[in-house]
C-alpha cells in the first residue's frame, strides 16, 4: 500500500493511527509487564523475568518504529511530499 497515491490529509491519517498503535503497544506490554511481577513469587525469577521481558519488549518497540519509519520514507519520497509535513503534525497533534 505504500506505493497508492497519498495527499498531506492521509498521510496525516496513517500518522495519527501509527501513534494510536505504538500507545497501544506500549500499553498492552506494560499490562503484561505488571501481571508477569505479580505473578512472579521469588526475586530471583523475578529479575530474569525482568531482564527478558525488557529485551523483547525492546525488541518488539525497535521493530516497530523501524518499519513505519520505511513506510513514512517511501511514502512521501514516491508522492513528493517534504518531510517538513511532520512539524506541522507535531503542531496540530
Amino acid at each position: 500500500t505504500v506505493f497508492k497515491k497519498y495527499t498531506k490529509q492521509t498521510l496525516f491519517k496513517i500518522t495519527t493511527s501509527d501513534i494510536c498503535e505504538r500507545f497501544k503497544l506500549v500499553l498492552f506490554l506494560s499490562v503484561i509487564l505488571l501481571l508477569n511481577l505479580i505473578q512472579s513469587f521469588d526475586e530471583k525469577s523475578r529479575q530474569k523475568m525482568l531482564s527478558d521481558f525488557g529485551n523483547t519488549m525492546a525488541v518488539v518497540t525497535i521493530s516497530e518504529i523501524i518499519a513505519d519509519w520505511v513506510k513514512h520514507s517511501f511514502i512521501t519520497k514516491f508522492n513528493f511530499i517534504k518531510s517538513g509535513v511532520y512539524y506541522d503534525y507535531a503542531l496540530i497533534i
